[in-house]
């Protein structure tokens, strides 16, 4: 019982749980090992002055604490500080917490993978409007998403060809140019849209800079294309969350990451 605590009243209910684990991380494995519900209350003053309350909301956190454990024993500090983060920036976040949420505890795996693409790229969308950096997922975060959420094997989203293909579409997003994104999340396996936007990014690139680091030479792009014939979604939706991410470099494998 965290007793009376003030929680940004822009959010829904389905999201506080996210900003109350993010608080006390603790909770989060103890309320799973023993088997709770998380319960919420908004409370509101009547006119005669005495609290009661206006809404409540009550489910198991299973999604919503995975997501603070991450990968660890305990708990995943740059989840963590992204949750946080993005409660300080309520005003410009509080649209993609749903996102977030859906993607965490809807059991379609469809689903949830179309909600933790949109929740990367509204993200790196939003975050930093102001700054000249755009925001990036955090590497730990985004291998969360790839592997937990996404079910994305880690053979696929490590393969140096993906990640060939990652950075060229990250050198866009850098630039805060979504449009490579958009069409890439809403590609279909029938169409050229795939092979399109590839191709499309590759001529733009060239055009800047013939041998600049993040072009991707010919046989790692026609890699890709022939993983796509066996993994589509799978394939396009790791150049998703790999490109609006802070990538992936050697050291990261088998099991240690670059700090974020």
């Amino acid at each position: 019982d965290l007793g009376w605590h003030a929680f940004p009243e822009e959010l829904g209910m389905r999201d506080l749980p996210l900003v109350i684990l993010a608080q006390y991380p603790h909770l989060s494995d103890f309320m799973s090992k023993q088997n709770l519900r998380m319960a919420i209350y908004i409370l509101k003053k009547n006119q005669s002055g005495s609290w009661g309350t206006s809404d409540a909301w009550s489910a198991r956190i299973d999604g919503y604490s995975g997501f603070i454990r991450g990968q660890s024993d305990s708990y995943e500090p740059h989840n963590i500080a992204l949750i946080r983060r993005m409660t300080q920036n309520i005003n410009d976040t509080k649209g993609i917490f749903p996102l977030l949420s859906k993607a965490l505890n809807l059991e379609n795996i469809n689903e949830k993978r179309r909600f933790a693409s949109l929740f990367a790229r509204e993200l790196s969308a939003n975050m930093n409007k102001d700054s000249e950096r755009v925001f990036l997922l955090p590497r730990k975060t985004a291998k969360y998403l790839l592997e937990e959420v996404m079910m994305i094997k880690p053979e696929l989203y490590r393969d140096d060809a993906i990640r060939a293909v990652a950075a060229l579409l990250r050198h866009f997003v850098e630039g805060r140019n979504f449009g490579f994104v958009d069409r890439l999340r809403s590609a279909k396996k029938e169409s050229h849209e795939f092979e399109e936007v590839i191709e499309t990014m590759l001529r733009q690139a060239r055009v800047a800079s013939e041998k600049a680091d993040f072009i991707p030479g010919p046989e790692k792009v026609t890699r890709v294309m022939e993983m796509a014939k066996e993994d589509f979604d799978g394939v396009r939706h790791a150049l998703l969350i790999l490109g609006l991410s802070r990538g992936f470099v050697k050291q990261d494998e088998p099991t240690k990451e670059v700090s974020s």
